[in-house]
C-alpha cells in the first residue's frame, strides 16, 4: 500500500527497534541458558550516560557477534571434548581386549 515519507521513516524506525529488541531477546535467552541471572535494567544503568540509538545498535551489533562466537566456540569444544572421552573408552576397551588376548 502506499505511505507517506513520514510513514516509511517510521516503519523503518520501527523495523530497528524491533531487530535490536530482538538481539536483547537473544542476550538473555543465551544468559539464562548459561545459567546466568539477568540483573533488571535501570533508566541509568550506565552510570548515568544517555546512549543514542545508534551507538547501542553498534554495540548490540558486535556484542551479538562476540557471544555467537563464544558460543559457537562452546559448543565446538564441548562436542571435541565428548568425542575424545569416547576415544578413550575405545582405547581402554581394546586395550582390555588385547591383554586378555594373551
Amino acid at each position: 500500500p502506499s505511505v507517506s515519507v513520514f510513514q516509511r521513516h517510521f516503519v523503518r524506525e520501527v523495523r530497528r527497534f524491533e531487530e535490536l529488541a530482538r538481539k536483547l531477546r537473544y542476550f538473555e535467552s543465551e544468559a539464562k541458558r548459561a545459567g546466568l541471572q539477568v540483573a533488571p535494567v535501570h533508566a541509568a544503568g550506565n552510570g548515568g550516560k544517555l546512549l543514542v540509538v545508534d551507538e547501542m545498535e553498534a554495540q548490540f551489533d558486535d556484542l551479538e557477534r562476540d557471544l555467537r562466537d563464544v558460543t559457537n566456540t562452546f559448543d565446538t569444544l564441548n562436542r571435541d571434548a565428548n568425542e575424545l572421552v569416547e576415544l578413550r573408552l575405545v582405547l581402554e576397551h581394546a586395550a582390555a581386549v588385547f591383554s586378555d588376548a594373551d
